[in-house]
């Protein structure tokens, strides 16, 4: 199994659905705190949700929980017990649900994004209970980045 991480970033609606369906993607969880653009309105929660369920993705929306802008910021929250449970809750919910998702966020560099300390923090998860689930990073239509690999020194 394979947790995928994409930012939307200013890309058209139509070739961002296209990258999802490209890796298979059938649930989008949206990881933004604020789940609106104001630059890319497509992407408002209403917009896209319509626009992914029209081509056969599902879309759940989890930035209430795992949002990078908590009030007490997220560097406080990343060490909390809600913030842990959040993230036990999700990769239940994705090992039980048996379908291939995606996190989204709207920087399209999980380096600049809080995404990219999610992905970390579920793989500690995923390795200290030996689950078989793998973490790629979507950069663009044909590549991807893997956050194992920084765990394999």
């Amino acid at each position: 199994m394979i947790i995928y991480t994409i930012g939307h970033s200013n890309r058209k609606i139509e070739d961002f659905i296209s990258i999802l369906k490209r890796f298979k993607v059938e649930v989008l969880i949206d990881i933004r705190t604020f789940p609106f653009s104001k630059y890319v309105p497509d992407y408002n929660k209403e917009n896209i949700s319509r626009k992914l369920i029209d081509n056969g993705i599902e879309y759940a929306y989890k930035g209430d929980k795992l949002g990078g802008m908590p009030a007490e910021g997220f560097s406080q929250y990343r060490i909390s017990e809600r913030y842990s449970q959040a993230l036990h809750e999700l990769l239940g919910e994705i090992i039980s649900n048996k379908k291939t998702v995606a996190l989204m966020c709207a920087e399209k560099d999980y380096n600049n994004c809080h995404r990219r300390f999610v992905s970390e923090d579920l793989e500690k998860i995923i390795l200290e209970n030996n689950y078989d689930i793998g973490i790629e990073h979507i950069v663009d239509e044909r590549s991807i980045d893997k956050t194992l690999d920084q765990f394999m020194d």
